[in-house]
């Protein structure tokens, strides 16, 4: 039961919709399925709106955007940006993973931030809501978009990202398992 996707690559300055019109209609499949694609904006102080980045500037309504922030709630200055295309900020700077010498290393940018974003989905997903299961089983696509608006919706209020994404906002986990739960 695949629910999210995870899209930490890309090109830059590129728009989708001349670069890979099949990528978007891609996301629209997948959606239609009841998937929510996350994808990484650019590694680049640059607004994705004007210059484009492959995936985030996708117009699919199943795509799910993130820039990255730092450990003190700020957008990271080297992190795309973008009041249309990008949905909101998520956690990404010093974050670990494991490493191939058995333990964790360092990991980042905005493809440390995206995984949140993608397992959050799932964790909504997962939520012990018959009303939500019901939903995703006959309604999968109205399912991933009411998903995706929860998670905008229930984001944290964010100066650094106000008028530069979408939500103007950080994901909360928290806030959006108690807006499915509600």
């Amino acid at each position: 039961f695949v629910v999210a996707t995870n899209a930490s690559w890309g090109i830059n300055n590129q728009d989708c919709s001349t670069y890979a019109p099949l990528v978007n209609a891609m996301y629209d499949s997948l959606g239609t399925e009841g998937v929510l694609n996350a994808a990484a904006t650019a590694n680049a102080n640059t607004n994705v709106d004007v210059q484009g980045d492959f995936p985030t500037s996708c117009t699919s309504d199943y795509l799910v955007a993130v820039t990255n922030m730092n450990q003190s709630g700020t957008k990271v200055n080297q992190a795309g940006y973008g009041s249309t295309h990008i949905d909101l900020g998520a956690f990404g700077e010093g974050t670990y993973t494991i490493a191939t010498s058995a333990g964790y290393g360092g990991f980042g940018g905005t493809s440390g931030a995206t995984p949140h974003v993608a397992g959050t989905i799932g964790l909504l997903y997962s939520a012990p809501c018959p009303r939500l299961a019901l939903l995703a089983r006959t309604q999968p696509g109205s399912t991933a978009l009411l998903l995706k608006q929860i998670l905008l919706n229930s984001s944290v209020s964010n100066t650094s990202l106000q008028g530069i994404t979408v939500s103007g906002g950080v994901l909360n986990m928290k806030n959006a398992l108690d807006s499915v739960m509600n």
